[in-house]
Formats: C-alpha cells, sequence, structure tokens
C-alpha cells in the first residue's frame, strides 16, 4: 500500500489527534511483513513536519532515519512519468501537488492509499481505493 506522509508525520509526533492509531497501524503493518510504499518525496514531507512541529532538526531527520529504517518500506523516485502522471491528476482531481503524487504513485501501482487527509480520500475515490490508517 502507498502511505501518505499525514500518516508517517502522524506517528511520529506525539501531540496528534491520531498519533496513537497511526503509530499503532504502522507497528502492525511492519510486524506482518505488509509492503508498504511511499514516493521519495515523502522523506522530505515528514522530516519538514515534524520539524516544524517540534521546533526539533535533529527530529525531523530521526524521523526519516525511522523510515528508513524499516525493511518492508519501498521508496520510489520521482521519475519524469510518475510526475507526468501526478501533473495530469493534480488537474483534473483539483489536488495539491504532493497529494497528487501519492495518488499517481497508488494509480500506477493499483494499490490502496492510506492517508489522513480527508480532501484526498474525497477527491482520489473515484481512481484509487483510498483507506485511513486503522
Amino acid at each position: 500500500m502507498i502511505v501518505d506522509a499525514s500518516v508517517w508525520s502522524s506517528a511520529e509526533l506525539g501531540r496528534e489527534l491520531d498519533h496513537h492509531i497511526s503509530l499503532e497501524w504502522r507497528e502492525r503493518q511492519i510486524r506482518r511483513g505488509v509492503s508498504l510504499f511511499i514516493p521519495s518525496l515523502a522523506l522530505t514531507e515528514v522530516a519538514g513536519a515534524v520539524a516544524r512541529a517540534t521546533g526539533d532538526v535533529l527530529r525531523g531527520a530521526e524521523a526519516v532515519r525511522t523510515m528508513e529504517a524499516i525493511r518492508s518500506l519501498k521508496v520510489f523516485p520521482l521519475g519524469d512519468e510518475l510526475m507526468k502522471h501526478a501533473t495530469a491528476l493534480a488537474a483534473r482531481l483539483r489536488l495539491r501537488g504532493a497529494d497528487a503524487v501519492y495518488v499517481a504513485l497508488a494509480h500506477r501501482r493499483g494499490l490502496p492509499l492510506v492517508t489522513w487527509d480527508s480532501e484526498v480520500r474525497e477527491r482520489a475515490a473515484p481512481l484509487v481505493r483510498v483507506v485511513r490508517p486503522g
């Protein structure tokens, strides 16, 4: 499954409303050996979100190291084809650019997208299966 930065960030930030759900969901997927996929953009998004929310640069870097240590996590580069598809979907589905990248990857791979973002769930639902962690 494709996992949005909102889920990774929530798992790392104890103040988030959905922190425990995200953390437990992530750990359950890891224990079960479920393949998790992200675009390389997710690493940047999580580093920034965690550092911004905590005011701690090291926490942002630590969150990325935690992600990179997960054996079942595969990171996809932002190649030309993925970006062309994301660009088309951003316009077609009226999505923010970064959100369109996750939807494009889910669409290309035929995998569900896991996100807390209700706008993404609503707008991408006609094209890909979109679920919340839990």
